[in-house]
This record gives C-alpha cells, sequence and structure tokens, in this order.
C-alpha cells in the first residue's frame, strides 16, 4: 500500500537525503551566535532615538501635506479670479 505524499520525485527524494546527509556530517553552518547584551543595548538605544526623532517631525510631516493643500487651493482661486480678464485679453489678440 502506498502512503500519501509518498510520490516524491527523485530529484527531491535525492537532494532530501544529500541535506540529511550533510546535516549528519555536521557540514551544514550553524546559527550564528547571539549578539551580547552591549549590541542589542545599542540597538536599542538606536531604535529609541529614531522612534524620538519620528515623533518630533511628525507634526512638520503633517504640516507639509497642508502647505501643499493650501498651495493648490490659492492657485485655484488665482486662476478662477483671473481667468475672465485671461479670456477678454486673449479675445482682443
Amino acid at each position: 500500500m502506498k502512503r500519501p505524499g509518498s510520490g516524491a520525485a527523485p530529484e527531491a527524494e535525492r537532494q532530501v537525503a544529500d541535506y540529511m546527509a550533510r546535516l549528519a556530517d555536521g557540514s551544514i553552518p550553524v546559527a550564528p551566535r547571539l549578539p551580547s547584551a552591549e549590541a542589542i543595548w545599542v540597538k536599542a538605544e538606536l531604535l529609541r532615538r529614531l522612534d524620538a526623532r519620528n515623533a518630533a517631525l511628525a507634526p512638520l510631516d503633517t504640516m507639509e501635506h497642508v502647505q501643499i493643500a493650501a498651495g493648490l487651493a490659492a492657485a485655484v482661486v488665482v486662476l478662477v479670479r483671473v481667468f475672465p480678464s485671461l479670456l477678454d485679453v486673449l479675445g482682443r489678440g
């Protein structure tokens, strides 16, 4: 009786067998050492400073969008106000 999932391609079976043989020999690299406490502290300090910087810049980022919207609104107002005069000048030319 054939087990479900046992119909793997011979190439896949060979790859698994090769991997298992390398694993048994110990030729597969082991996971790197854990970072030291100092390295973790430095990274945490950098992340804390980055979060503080982002929190300080958040209002400026918001105001940048407000300035763009205000500039576009002002441009539309100027265009609407000048458009009739522009048509008069173009019509005379």
